[in-house]
């Protein structure tokens, strides 16, 4: 464990970050039942990303990925085994100790033991054996990545998709253990906020995310969507919060896409699961009108990074979206 003291700070996003790490679909996974169209759907938001920014890409198969590139600038291939891909949620969270990275390796139960998870709990420790991340510090905690959200000053989002983790453990303890663990000021916890579809039970990368210290923006929908009493009252709880020096958050509401169907389920689409690298922030799209209204937002909240719109309408299908699928190592 590391001392519990004011030199220890969870990062933000907007922090700079060493690589991007994403894991590749393969047979093995639940993108099986349409397989090559979800190799092809990651190999297009690979390729968008690495034009700015190291991306580390987990193989079941090196040699049978490496096939789908046409060249390797920005890309490193690693071969490690995983169920699944969603490693926003599995792979360890970074913060700082003095000028030091730290890797938190919190406990992965693939969100409630709701699918198969052995081998990407094991991600963060084999990424340690083979050089990609040190300082690697095991937590048995339940945590994953996108259930949390940092300001980088000692202010920490989440909601009460923790609580359907700790079934056993109070609000209080929730908020006790994560101020313990990443030395953190505040922690706002939402009790409001769900997307229909979402099998995070409400993971707050869905929902609301920091874009800097002062400013929180959030999904948000028309009174006619099925949405709009869940996220109303949680517009509600975000107006009562304060940042680091007390002053009320400015607040961005992001309206989601109209309802997305397939094979008669609703899926989860929101723009708040946009990825934030050293140069550029990648915004989710879904071929809805609130694109571009989306893609303007983000161009006023990050004029000094460029806004690149990535279509993940096919990567909803499976329940996540950009974010979800993604994870920054600093």
């Amino acid at each position: 464990m590391l001392p519990r003291v004011n030199r220890l700070r969870l990062l933000a996003e907007f922090e700079k970050q060493k690589a991007i790490l994403i894991v590749f679909p393969h047979e093995n996974s639940d993108w099986n039942i349409y397989l090559i169209e979800a190799q092809k759907e990651f190999t297009y938001i690979i390729n968008k990303i690495r034009k700015f920014q190291q991306v580390y890409l987990l193989c079941d198969n090196v040699n049978r990925v490496k096939y789908f590139f046409d060249d390797y600038e920005n890309l490193e291939f690693i071969e490690i085994q995983t169920n699944d891909t969603w490693c926003r949620d599995f792979a360890s969270i970074g913060v700082k100790f003095d000028n030091d990275i730290y890797n938190m390796d919190f406990n992965f139960n693939a969100w409630g033991e709701k699918f198969e998870f052995d081998l990407d709990n094991l991600v963060s420790k084999e990424l340690e054996a083979k050089g990609y991340i040190a300082n690697r510090v095991g937590d048995s905690f339940i945590l994953e990545g996108g259930a949390i959200d940092s300001d980088g000053k000692g202010v920490l989002l989440t909601n009460h998709c923790l609580l359907q983790r700790h079934k056993k453990l109070s609000k209080t303890q929730i908020i006790n253990k994560l101020k313990d663990v990443f030395s953190l000021v505040k922690v706002h916890f939402l009790e409001s906020g769900s997307l229909i579809g979402d099998d995070t039970d409400a993971h707050i990368d869905t929902l609301a995310r920091f874009v800097n210290e002062y400013t929180i923006v959030y999904s948000y929908c028309q009174k006619s969507d099925i949405h709009f009493k869940e996220l109303d009252s949680m517009k509600k709880e975000l107006e009562k919060l304060t940042d680091i020096n007390g002053d009320k958050y400015t607040l961005i509401p992001m309206y989601i896409p109209k309802p997305i169907y397939y094979k008669g389920e609703r899926l989860p689409a929101t723009y708040t699961n946009f990825l934030i690298t050293n140069y550029a922030v990648f915004v989710p799209t879904y071929e809805d009108e609130n694109d571009i209204k989306a893609l303007k937002i983000f161009k006023t909240l990050f004029p000094n990074r460029q806004i690149v719109d990535i279509n993940c309408k096919f990567l909803i299908r499976q329940g996540g979206s950009l974010h979800c699928s993604t994870m920054q190592l600093y």
